[in-house]
Protein backbone atom coordinates (compact mmCIF):
# COMPACT_ATOMS: atom_id res chain seq x y z
CA UNK A 1 0.00 0.00 0.00
CA UNK A 2 1.29 3.19 -0.65
CA UNK A 3 2.00 5.71 1.73
CA UNK A 4 -1.10 8.32 0.92
CA UNK A 5 -3.03 5.23 0.92
CA UNK A 6 -2.73 4.62 4.17
CA UNK A 7 -2.89 8.41 4.70
CA UNK A 8 -6.20 8.35 3.38
CA UNK A 9 -7.21 5.15 5.24
CA UNK A 10 -6.32 5.73 8.53
CA UNK A 11 -8.41 9.22 7.86
CA UNK A 12 -11.39 7.38 6.78
CA UNK A 13 -11.00 5.57 9.96
CA UNK A 14 -11.12 8.04 12.41
CA UNK A 15 -10.90 11.23 10.92
CA UNK A 16 -6.93 12.46 12.36
CA UNK A 17 -3.76 12.23 9.98
CA UNK A 18 -1.66 9.62 11.61
CA UNK A 19 1.86 11.83 12.02
CA UNK A 20 3.89 8.79 12.08
CA UNK A 21 2.83 8.20 8.30
CA UNK A 22 2.98 11.43 7.54
CA UNK A 23 6.78 11.41 8.66
CA UNK A 24 7.27 8.37 6.86
CA UNK A 25 6.08 9.84 3.87
CA UNK A 26 8.16 13.25 4.11
CA UNK A 27 11.16 10.84 4.35
CA UNK A 28 10.89 9.55 1.40
CA UNK A 29 9.87 13.01 -0.28
CA UNK A 30 12.26 14.82 1.55
CA UNK A 31 14.90 12.09 3.19
CA UNK A 32 18.46 13.44 1.97
CA UNK A 33 21.20 15.09 3.48
CA UNK A 34 21.00 18.53 4.54
CA UNK A 35 16.87 18.47 5.39
CA UNK A 36 15.72 17.93 8.60
CA UNK A 37 11.87 17.68 10.01
CA UNK A 38 9.69 17.10 13.03
CA UNK A 39 6.14 17.22 14.33
CA UNK A 40 5.58 18.28 17.52
CA UNK A 41 2.80 17.60 19.73
CA UNK A 42 2.70 21.04 21.86
CA UNK A 43 -0.32 19.77 24.54
CA UNK A 44 2.07 16.21 24.92
CA UNK A 45 5.28 17.96 24.67
CA UNK A 46 6.49 15.00 22.33
CA UNK A 47 8.34 15.34 19.16
CA UNK A 48 9.46 12.68 16.30
CA UNK A 49 12.17 13.11 14.52
CA UNK A 50 13.01 12.09 10.82
CA UNK A 51 15.32 10.06 10.17
CA UNK A 52 17.74 12.59 8.94
CA UNK A 53 17.40 13.76 12.23
CA UNK A 54 17.97 11.08 13.95
CA UNK A 55 21.06 10.25 11.65
CA UNK A 56 22.59 12.96 11.89
CA UNK A 57 22.21 14.69 15.36
CA UNK A 58 22.18 11.27 17.31
CA UNK A 59 18.66 11.97 18.12
CA UNK A 60 16.06 9.53 19.27
CA UNK A 61 12.72 8.79 17.18
CA UNK A 62 10.61 10.04 19.39
CA UNK A 63 11.74 13.00 22.33
CA UNK A 64 9.58 13.99 25.28
CA UNK A 65 9.77 16.39 27.76
CA UNK A 66 10.51 18.02 24.15
CA UNK A 67 10.55 22.11 25.65
CA UNK A 68 12.76 20.67 28.72
CA UNK A 69 15.54 18.96 26.04
CA UNK A 70 15.18 22.41 23.07
CA UNK A 71 18.15 23.57 23.97
CA UNK A 72 20.10 20.34 23.61
CA UNK A 73 18.75 18.29 21.37
CA UNK A 74 21.35 20.00 18.35
CA UNK A 75 24.57 21.25 18.82
CA UNK A 76 23.79 25.23 18.79
CA UNK A 77 26.41 27.47 18.64
CA UNK A 78 26.41 29.58 22.26
CA UNK A 79 26.12 32.74 19.13
CA UNK A 80 22.67 31.43 18.05
CA UNK A 81 21.09 30.53 21.54
CA UNK A 82 19.10 33.18 21.99
CA UNK A 83 17.38 33.42 18.84
CA UNK A 84 16.94 29.20 18.89
CA UNK A 85 14.87 29.53 22.19
CA UNK A 86 13.04 32.53 20.93
CA UNK A 87 11.68 30.65 18.48
CA UNK A 88 10.82 27.57 20.62
CA UNK A 89 8.62 30.91 22.99
CA UNK A 90 7.09 31.71 19.15
CA UNK A 91 5.88 28.58 18.54
CA UNK A 92 4.78 27.80 22.36
CA UNK A 93 2.70 31.04 21.89
CA UNK A 94 0.83 30.10 18.51
CA UNK A 95 2.77 31.95 16.37
CA UNK A 96 1.51 30.90 12.98
CA UNK A 97 5.20 30.57 11.14
CA UNK A 98 8.80 30.71 13.13
CA UNK A 99 11.96 31.31 11.35
CA UNK A 100 15.53 31.81 12.37
CA UNK A 101 18.95 30.81 11.40
CA UNK A 102 21.30 29.28 13.50
CA UNK A 103 25.15 28.40 13.71
CA UNK A 104 26.00 24.94 14.77
CA UNK A 105 28.68 23.70 17.12
CA UNK A 106 30.90 21.69 15.15
CA UNK A 107 34.62 21.27 15.73
CA UNK A 108 35.07 19.82 12.22
CA UNK A 109 34.05 23.29 10.10
CA UNK A 110 31.31 25.60 10.49
CA UNK A 111 27.55 24.64 9.61
CA UNK A 112 24.11 26.39 9.60
CA UNK A 113 20.65 25.77 9.50
CA UNK A 114 17.93 27.89 8.51
CA UNK A 115 14.82 26.34 11.08
CA UNK A 116 11.14 26.95 10.31
CA UNK A 117 7.92 26.14 12.38
CA UNK A 118 4.80 25.47 11.10
CA UNK A 119 1.85 26.07 14.31
CA UNK A 120 -1.54 24.71 14.31
CA UNK A 121 -4.02 26.11 16.84
CA UNK A 122 -7.12 24.86 17.99
CA UNK A 123 -10.49 26.75 17.70
CA UNK A 124 -9.35 29.31 20.66
CA UNK A 125 -5.91 29.89 19.67
CA UNK A 126 -4.42 27.74 21.63
CA UNK A 127 -1.58 26.21 19.97
CA UNK A 128 -1.27 21.88 19.62
CA UNK A 129 0.68 21.29 17.18
CA UNK A 130 3.66 22.17 14.67
CA UNK A 131 5.88 20.35 12.20
CA UNK A 132 9.26 21.89 11.99
CA UNK A 133 11.99 21.99 9.09
CA UNK A 134 15.56 22.36 9.03
CA UNK A 135 17.79 23.16 5.98
CA UNK A 136 21.29 23.24 5.90
CA UNK A 137 22.74 26.69 4.58
CA UNK A 138 26.15 26.29 4.90
CA UNK A 139 27.20 26.46 1.45
CA UNK A 140 25.18 30.04 1.05
CA UNK A 141 26.67 30.97 3.74
CA UNK A 142 30.13 30.70 2.94
CA UNK A 143 29.52 32.38 -0.07
CA UNK A 144 27.38 35.36 1.70
CA UNK A 145 31.33 35.52 4.06
CA UNK A 146 33.75 35.44 0.60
Amino acid sequence: MKIIDKIKSHFKKTGEYDEKIIMEMMENALGHKGMYYWYYDIVNDISIQSKASQRDFNITEVVENYSEKYETIIPVHKDSMKGYINQLKQVLEGKEECNCEIKLKDDKKDRWLNIRYKVICDTTGNPIKAYGLAVDITDNKIIEMR
